[in-house]
């Protein structure tokens, strides 16, 4: 049971870190809903819809643009109430398939990480309703010292926060608090056209 769980894990962070490196969300309403059954649809991410130019997404977007490329537009502003940066990710054919926020937290304070991820957590609830995952997972679960805190855990990466809506057609769409290999701690909010 241990060693599968074992197995688990790499695979389950190297999803979660392609998902938050791969899109993202905002604090407007997602640009287009419709009902399907039980489900809203969601297609596309703050005043943008999937399939978007970049011109069009440019004239839709009221942050400061910080970056542009023929692949990757990338705005400075306020998303959720919070500080961040957007990333909006276009295919080979020009048009819109990702959106994602990227927040600003630090290892040296994982406390106030865990906080901001719960505040954007919420107003992503407010937004979408209830996440059809919502969890915390050790990634050592051995390591019981880290389920005392909420923060333990990150600043090591043996700890991941995520919630995702995966039930949501037209749209992929989650937050993920972790620390990649390597790297300083990560928070971010993806929106993918599925």
């Amino acid at each position: 049971m241990i060693r599968s769980f074992k197995r688990f894990v790499p695979a389950l962070s190297l999803f979660t870190i392609m998902l938050v490196f791969s899109g993202c969300g905002g604090e407007k309403k997602p640009a287009a809903e419709q009902t399907t059954g039980d489900a809203t649809a969601v297609s596309g991410f703050r005043a943008t819809q999937w399939g978007m130019t970049l011109e069009e997404v440019k004239k839709g977007e009221k942050l400061k643009i910080v970056k542009e490329d023929s692949s990757l537009l990338i705005y400075s502003g306020e998303v959720y109430g919070k500080p961040g940066e957007v990333f909006y990710q276009f295919d080979e054919s020009g048009t819109l398939f990702s959106a994602t926020v990227k927040y600003a937290v630090s290892k040296a304070d994982p406390e106030a990480a865990v906080a901001l991820y719960n505040f954007i957590k919420s107003k992503m609830v407010t937004e979408l309703g209830a996440p059809s995952v919502d969890m915390a997972v050790l990634l050592d679960s051995t390591i019981t010292e880290d389920l005392k805190m909420p923060g333990a855990g990150l600043e090591t990466g043996n700890k991941i926060f995520t919630a995702d809506w995966n039930d949501k057609p037209g749209s992929q769409i989650g937050i993920i608090l972790s620390r990649p290999e390597e790297s300083d701690l990560s928070l971010g909010v993806v929106y993918q056209r599925k």
